[in-house]
């Protein structure tokens, strides 16, 4: 659902209808149109920019999967990105939520146990994958994610995690990718593409018998 703003400015009503869903694109187009009132521009100059605003590359991006479920690639890397990501599309009311993210090397660890048990609250499949490694080897990444064991399936190659949410998913589901957004991949993978972007615009060049049910 697309939010519809309702406000008033000295008395005169006013309203925004956003191209974006989420309560966080909500706060961030009334912090735009206060600076942009305070500058002076129009109220339907403004409304219309709102209004035709296609989005950021790698933020809710969308695509749609060829059996009616829906995928989007998100930028969220800390536990609250996450957790507006997730509320935005539970709101959305999906038959389930297949989930795709992993952790970068040499960062904070700290936040490791909240984003999954985030994603545990609301995904019915969480499926850890490798990030940017920055060095650290696969062998120590993946001792790491042992910890995890039980609570969700793990994939290493990120192209074969995506593939696989996009295999076994059905119409109503959401497949939601975070992490990177419109970043490239920092290492090679299976299907040799550059981008959480470019492997969904791979694989939804692929039709398979399951895929046009």
């Amino acid at each position: 659902m697309k939010p519809i703003i309702h406000f008033r400015e000295q008395g005169e009503p006013y309203t925004l209808h956003l191209p974006i869903p989420g309560h966080y694109n909500v706060w961030n187009s009334i912090g735009a149109v206060l600076l942009a009132r305070r500058r002076g521009i129009p109220y339907d100059t403004i409304a219309e920019a709102i209004a035709s605003f296609p989005g950021v590359p790698g933020r809710f991006q969308k695509f749609e999967h060829p059996s009616g479920a829906v995928v989007v690639v998100d930028y969220a890397h800390t536990p609250d990105g996450l957790l507006q990501c997730l509320e935005t599309i539970r709101a959305m009311k999906p038959k389930r939520i297949l989930h795709i993210f992993g952790f970068r090397g040499n960062k904070d660890d700290s936040k490791w146990g909240v984003m999954l048990n985030i994603s545990n609250r609301y995904c019915g499949k969480t499926i850890l994958t490798f990030d940017d490694r920055n060095g650290v080897p696969k062998e120590k990444i993946l001792q790491s994610y042992q910890s995890f064991s039980g609570r969700c399936e793990v994939i290493e190659d990120r192209t074969m995690a995506i593939s696989h949410a996009w295999e076994v998913v059905k119409k109503g589901d959401w497949i939601v990718i975070t992490g990177k957004g419109p970043e490239p991949y920092t290492e090679p993978f299976i299907l040799s593409t550059s981008s959480d972007i470019e492997t969904i615009r791979v694989l939804s060049e692929r039709v398979t018998p399951q895929n046009k049910l």
